[in-house]
């Protein structure tokens, strides 16, 4: 059939329905193969009756139908890989041993990193370990050591003290006479009104640690008594300097709970603790710790330190001597050989400097001087077997924490420069009926200054200037000479010792 063309492809329905129709309606013959003629439709399929070759029908061929040819490189690339995939394929055999291989190395080369980085970490952390055992270890001996010299001491705390019941019988024994209510209200008119009118008042610094030394006048071993001497010690850790301030005993003050009468008598109340607070409440001192020991206790203290430097030469050695005995008689030792004679030195023991501290109460500048020169003795040398035999004299509120973390910031206070000076100054103060009564403002803003430290600090950065620019006159004085000294004329270079530890170790 020449004249009949095969064909399959896509097109519209075709538009003869009639057609259609009629093929639709067939006799039910056999149906031979899809042909059609040159003239047919592009867009059907044309079926001819084998036994009717005009009668033909046309198959409506969907739009979305695309024509499709077979890619014979597409099925041999998916052979290729089917076989490969194929377990028992010698390919498949070798790629999958190369894959094992691949992943062994992997997985050798990522447990390598692994185990690199591991050991890396692990020793970090062991260096890290044996730092933190040793830092531990430091501080543990610290402790340990700094808990040797403190378990000497007699840590007392402020709640073991309870107030005193006996403390105005006491008081009627050393013939104290209470103010009346008018004196007591005048007095304490005048000083909250000062406190309000005061420019400045005391304030911490973080520069200054003030502690209160105080020396008990007590008939038996318990808290209370009055005082034979107040000093304030405050403590400048930049400028490296201690000021000695003794208060005057007979210092106005209003105990808390017992109303206006002189500082000293705080004491007698409550020991100690209240005294702080009598102090810190009537003149807004910051301070919070004592350091406190009685006159026998003093007296040991300056004996166990080998004596202090004491100019006594210009005491009445007749009552110097009676007190001398009397004191020596409470400890049942001979006075003797501690008499002042015509041939008096400058060092005193300890019967010597209590008897001068008991016969100038009235200055109240001596029991400062003979704190500021035990300072200085125990500091001289042998400090830490001075401290160790001091201490035991000494009761104090100072916990072991406080002790520890204050420490580091006072290494090497027994190099630092002192001075004492006696508070609140002569021309500050008046006296009404037994009780120094200060001038509030003016001795407020003495206090203000005084406590600050910023004086003290200035005073130091300008020694410090003074000392390089001497030094560098005399360089430029060395360098600006050209004639050549001789080798014996250089002087020898000046060795400065170094500062002693707070707490050096025990010989």
């Amino acid at each position: 059939m020449p004249d009949m063309i095969r064909t399959a492809g896509t097109g519209k329905a075709a538009k003869n329905s009639g057609t259609a129709k009629q093929a639709s309606k067939g006799t039910g013959k056999m149906r031979g193969a899809s042909y059609r003629g040159a003239g047919d439709s592009s867009s059907s399929v044309v079926i001819h009756i084998a036994d009717e070759p005009e009668m033909k029908r046309e198959i409506p061929i969907p739009d979305d139908i695309e024509e499709v040819r077979y890619d014979f490189e597409a099925d041999e690339l998916y052979q290729a890989v089917k076989e490969e995939k194929t377990e028992d394929s010698p390919k498949a055999a070798v790629t999958k041993e190369t894959e094992k291989a691949g992943r062994r190395t992997e997985k050798q080369k990522t447990s390598g990193k692994a185990k690199d980085g591991k050991k890396k970490k692990h020793g970090f952390v062991k260096i890290l370990a044996a730092a933190v055992l040793l830092l531990a270890a430091a501080f543990g001996a610290f402790c340990f050591y700094i808990h040797s010299y403190y378990k000497v001491t007699n840590y007392i705390s402020d709640r073991q003290v309870p107030e005193n019941l006996n403390a105005e019988r006491l008081l009627a024994d050393e013939g104290w006479e209470p103010l009346s209510a008018a004196e007591t209200d005048a007095l304490r008119a005048d000083a909250s009104a000062a406190r309000k009118n005061a420019a400045a008042l005391p304030a911490a610094s973080r520069n200054v640690r003030n502690i209160l030394l105080v020396v008990l006048d007590r008939k038996d071993n318990d808290y209370y008594g009055s005082t034979d001497g107040i000093v304030l010690a405050s403590v400048n850790t930049a400028a490296k300097k201690i000021n000695f301030y003794p208060l005057r005993t007979d210092l106005y003050a209003e105990i808390p709970g017992h109303g206006v009468g002189r500082i000293g008598d705080a004491t007698v109340y409550g020991g100690c603790p209240l005294l702080v607070r009598t102090i810190a409440d009537t003149y807004g001192i910051p301070v919070v710790n004592y350091l406190s020991t009685d006159m026998k206790g003093l007296i040991g203290m300056i004996n166990e330190a080998g004596g202090i430097p004491m100019k006594l030469e210009g005491e009445d050695k007749v009552a110097l001597n009676v007190k001398i005995k009397e004191l020596a008689a409470a400890d049942g030792a001979d006075p003797e050989s501690w008499y002042l004679t015509e041939s008096a030195g400058e060092e005193a023991n300890g019967y010597q400097a209590a008897a001068s501290v008991l016969l100038n109460q009235d200055e109240d500048e001596r029991i400062g001087r003979v704190m500021e020169a035990l300072f200085r003795k125990i500091g001289a040398n042998e400090t830490g077997t001075r401290l160790k035999k001091i201490l035991p004299y000494t009761s104090h509120n100072l916990p072991m924490g406080a002790v520890v973390s204050g420490i580091p910031s006072l290494a090497g206070i027994f190099g630092f420069g002192t001075t004492t000076t006696v508070i609140p100054p002569e021309d500050m103060l008046s006296r009404a009926k037994g009780i120094i009564v200060p001038e509030f403002d003016r001795f407020l803003a003495f206090l203000a200054e005084a406590l600050s430290g910023e004086a003290d600090e200035e005073a130091a950065e300008e020694s410090a200037a003074s000392t390089a620019s001497t030094a560098d006159t005399s360089e430029e004085d060395s360098t600006g000479s050209a004639a050549v000294t001789p080798e014996d004329e250089i002087p020898e270079p000046k060795i400065t010792p170094a500062v002693p530890w707070a707490l050096a170790p025990a010989v």
